[in-house]
Formats: structure tokens, sequence, C-alpha cells
């Protein structure tokens, strides 16, 4: 397969979070995996498809390149992409935001995974990834109509 990219190492942890879950396990460490699932689909896009234009937006894409934090990186895409995402992308963001942390360290946040609430992170990453391929492809057809008119 080759992990090179994000998109690669994101379609990895889903394949295998998703058999891992169609296998009937329950653990924290599954929570992790979707909050990093969609991390690492939400940061292909920003990695591969945010251009900046100045040294302030370079600035800033490096910085949602380095967060954990699932909604900043919504609300980062919405604004260097020009995308909205959907209620139902929010949500399934909002599910397993948190989770990289909460799910992996003893302490006052942490929180014990349910099989219910593991049914849900699962359900969340497919969500996220399929918008995701969604504006790739949406962004794909963009880049492909502007080379034919630069032609």
């Amino acid at each position: 397969m080759g992990l090179k990219t994000y998109f690669d190492f994101a379609e990895n942890d889903y394949q295998y979070l998703q058999n891992t879950a169609k296998d009937g396990y329950v653990a924290n460490t599954m929570g992790a995996l979707a909050a990093g699932v969609c991390e690492k689909y939400l940061k292909h896009l920003t990695d591969r498809y945010v251009k900046p234009a100045s040294l302030e937006e370079s600035t800033e894409k490096t910085a949602a390149l380095r967060t954990h934090n699932l909604k900043r990186l919504v609300r980062y895409l919405e604004g260097a992409l020009s995308i909205r995402f959907t209620d139902e992308v929010r949500a399934a963001v909002n599910e397993v935001d948190g989770y990289y942390f909460s799910t992996r360290y003893p302490g006052d946040e942490a929180i014990e995974l349910t099989a219910e609430d593991i049914q849900r992170a699962v359900e969340a990453t497919r969500v996220c990834r399929e918008f995701v391929l969604a504006v790739i492809t949406g962004l794909e057809e963009e880049q492909s109509e502007t080379k034919e008119i630069t032609k």
C-alpha cells in the first residue's frame, strides 16, 4: 500500500478499526484510534489542498497540522478551503473529539468506553471518511477544470 500521506495512514487505520469492531472488540484504544482516523482524514485535506498565500497563512496551516483538536481542524478547513461541513459530519467529529487523550491516559478527564460508544465512534469515522472523499472529488474536479481553462 505504501503509507506516504495522511490519507494513506487514515485508510490503513480506518480498515483496522472497522475490522476490529466487526470482530467485537471493545477497548479504549479504539476511541483514540477513531479520533486519529478522523484527524488524519482532515489533515490530508489540509496538507494536500490548502495552499497558503502568505506567511501568516502558512503558520496557520502548520498549527492545524499539529493539533489533535478536531473541531479546530473543521473550523480551519472551512475557512482555508471554503467548504461547509454538514451537521452530520460535525456531529460525527464531535462524537470522537477528545478521545485522543481521554481514552488513553488516566486522570480526571479519563473515560471508559462501552461497546455502544465504540460503535458510535466507528460510525463517526465512516461519516468523516465519506465526507472527505466527497470533498476530495470536488476539489480534484475544480483543479482539473482550472487546468483545462488555463490551457
